[in-house]
């Protein structure tokens, strides 16, 4: 198999990964593994330093995209031992077996706006994380950036959702279609990049062989999640009178979410040359494949 043309992608049955492989890597050589089987994805635990060493071995993958991660906020605070293993002690397992084997190839660590607790919009230097999942991704960012030509890239994103994770969007958008009772936050601030835009410029950070950490996210000063929600579900003339906005300050949640996790994104829009999409713009694309899909299902 050719060093010229395989990619690995760590994750490749999460939301993000299933993004990917439906994005630009449908156009590659690509190898995605994940803890669980699933068609055409490989089984590798990358809590083994030995499994994941075997693949990157047999492989030889130039590229290496990092998007495995324990996700679940909740879940890392309650077992802090699990979300080590899996967002820290996989990603040194990583790293140490990309420099054994093919210490040439580049590591793209898929990192979390999570990382930040505002004021923002945040530059690339203000990470200050706040929970259990953010200290261990932040953590592992710091284990990828050992690597001389490893990036970090901080998103947020909205995307279809799967069936047993529907994502920020799907969630607002199936509860409006089904008159459900949902409540939005005021003051949780967020500037998402629609997946697609993120699937757009990621080859070709990789092809200019950017390296570093880079915020990415829309353009703007972002929103609140009330006010995203709102705006989609007017953009596709959803009924908005099973919303109910709240705080995140006055909410009960087992875990307490940072209020403000919009990205400054400057850096990476001068490298690339160009502005990324507003949340206007995001919304929109997000309202069009909601549309799609919809029709698709009849």
């Amino acid at each position: 198999m050719s060093t010229e043309s395989t990619i690995l992608l760590t994750g490749a049955t999460g939301l993000l990964g299933r993004c990917l492989l439906n994005g630009f890597l449908r156009t590659t050589q690509v190898i995605g593994i994940a803890r669980t089987k699933s068609d055409g994805v490989l089984s590798v635990d990358l809590t083994d330093f030995n499994a994941i060493r075997s693949v990157i071995e047999h492989y030889r993958p130039r590229v290496i995209l990092h998007a495995a991660a324990m996700t679940d906020v909740d879940g890392c605070e309650r077992d802090r031992s699990l979300a080590w293993k899996i967002n820290v002690e996989a990603t040194r397992n990583l790293v140490d077996a990309v420099n054994l084997e093919m210490p040439n190839a580049k590591i793209v660590y898929l990192s979390t706006d999570q990382v930040y607790a505002g004021p923002g919009p945040s530059r690339e230097y203000q990470a200050n994380p706040q929970t259990i999942y953010a200290l261990t991704k932040k953590w592992a960012e710091d284990i990828a950036l050992t690597r001389e030509n490893s990036l970090v890239l901080r998103i947020n994103f909205l995307a279809p959702g799967l069936p047993h994770r529907p994502g920020f969007a799907d969630w607002v958008l199936k509860s409006l279609s089904q008159q459900q009772s949902i409540t939005l936050f005021e003051d949780a601030m967020c500037n998402p990049l629609y997946v697609d835009d993120f699937n757009t410029i990621l080859p070709e950070l990789i092809m200019r062989d950017v390296r570093g950490t880079l915020n990415v996210g829309a353009h703007g000063s972002g929103m609140s999640k009330a006010d995203l929600a709102l705006t989609l579900a007017r953009q596709l003339n959803l009924p908005t009178r099973s919303i109910s906005i709240g705080r995140l300050a006055d909410s009960h949640l087992p875990v307490q979410r940072p209020f403000d996790t919009r990205m400054d994104i400057t850096a990476v829009e001068q490298i690339l040359g160009f502005e990324l999409p507003n949340l206007h713009q995001v919304i929109k694309s997000v309202a069009q494949s909601w549309n799609r899909r919809k029709v698709e299902e009849r």
